[in-house]
């Protein structure tokens, strides 16, 4: 059985990524810590599923694939989002997915600390159910996953709001499709939640959750200095 995980990112473009965080930080910093995010989740998924995929999008698509290829190295393929809302775009991953398996998990950028056992646990999960969520506290979700066949559950979503893993949720059910659910966990959207992360992330083992980019980044913004190489 052959399991697929998809990673969603775009190029961090300074004023194009982290829009709410730029609004407090600038986009140059905003596109930074954007940057070290989506570096270090290749890092730490690159042995979460027997296929990887990278899904991309931006405004200039050559730009955009380049930069997919170069964050991919081997352990991940690109592959160009289709245009459309995120839910088209969600609903167009799974259907490309489940033809190269049977078990597919998308996550995005904003949880850069989201442990790797969190994902072996969704495809576990994915045994016995149709549909995987992980919540977010904000009211949306850090993952989604899907086994067999790809159902579209994101129509009519309200995309941005704090609804977002309950319409989910009710698609789901009126699908019929049986439905599992992760732990909770957060996104990092704001000023608030990169200070959460920076605290999460200095009382985490480098050796539980690495994320050696994202620490430094948050590292300089919080307190001024890079971390000092042993």
């Amino acid at each position: 059985m052959t399991t697929v995980l998809g990673l969603f990112a775009k190029p961090p473009v300074p004023g194009t990524v982290k829009t709410r965080l730029a609004a407090e930080i600038g986009n140059e910093a905003a596109a930074s810590l954007y940057q070290a995010f989506v570096a270090d989740l290749v890092q730490s998924h690159t042995s979460s599923a027997d296929i990887r995929i990278l899904g991309f999008c931006g405004d200039e698509r050559e730009v955009s694939e380049t930069w997919a290829q170069t964050v991919a190295c081997d352990n991940f393929q690109a592959w160009a989002q289709p245009a459309g809302d995120l839910g088209q775009r969600m609903y167009a991953f799974f259907q490309h997915a489940l033809t190269l398996g049977d078990r597919a998990v998308l996550i995005g950028t904003d949880s850069p600390n989201l442990p790797p056992e969190y994902i072996d646990r969704a495809f576990a999960l994915l045994l016995e159910h149709d549909v995987v969520i992980g919540p977010a506290s904000d009211g949306g979700y850090y993952l989604i996953g899907q086994r067999s066949s790809a159902r579209d559950i994101f129509r009519d979503t309200e995309w941005s709001s704090t609804r977002v893993f309950e319409q989910t949720a009710d698609h789901v059910r009126q699908f019929g499709a049986g439905l599992a659910l992760l732990p909770v966990w957060y996104d990092v959207d704001t000023i608030d939640d990169a200070r959460i992360l920076w605290a999460h992330l200095k009382a985490t083992s480098t050796t539980a959750i690495p994320a050696p980019r994202t620490r430094q980044q948050l590292q300089t913004l919080f307190e001024g200095n890079p971390p000092v190489t042993p």
